[in-house]
């Protein structure tokens, strides 16, 4: 453990390889089997990077296992937050639009009133200017 915290890739190496099939259980069992794998490489990712940071060698199993849970439970809130039904377009087909689209004329005339408000202001900011 310590050799694997002074950066000696063979002693990380065996640490993980040791740790992985029981990790790889545990997420599996969290998550479910399509996202175990994708989020048991972010955890040993994750394991790496940290590893100088934990200072009782002796709970590297447990701390491991926490760093596991924390990122399957980020996981599994992702999932919830945007399920896959959600990100599928024809999904939201069936929901009616909350207001009919407007009419073509109300538009039309919508702008011609806008264009008209326009070309008044503007005549009379000129109008103003020009003391008339």
């Amino acid at each position: 453990m310590l050799r694997a915290q002074c950066g000696d890739r063979e002693a990380l190496e065996l640490l993980l390889t040791a740790i992985r099939p029981s990790l790889e259980r545990y997420v599996r069992g969290l998550v479910g089997p399509s996202d175990a794998e994708d989020l048991l490489q972010d955890i040993l990712l994750i394991v790496y990077r940290k590893l100088k940071l934990l200072q009782q060698p002796e709970v590297f199993r447990a701390w491991v296992f926490r760093v596991a849970s924390r990122a399957a439970f980020r996981c599994l809130n992702k999932r919830n937050r945007w399920p896959d039904r959600a990100r599928d377009e024809d999904a939201f087909e069936h929901l009616a639009s909350p207001d009919p689209p407007p009419r073509e004329d109300a538009v039309l005339a919508l702008l011609a009133a806008r264009r008209w408000r326009r070309m008044r202001c503007t005549f009379v900011s000129r109008r103003w200017r020009t003391g008339f």
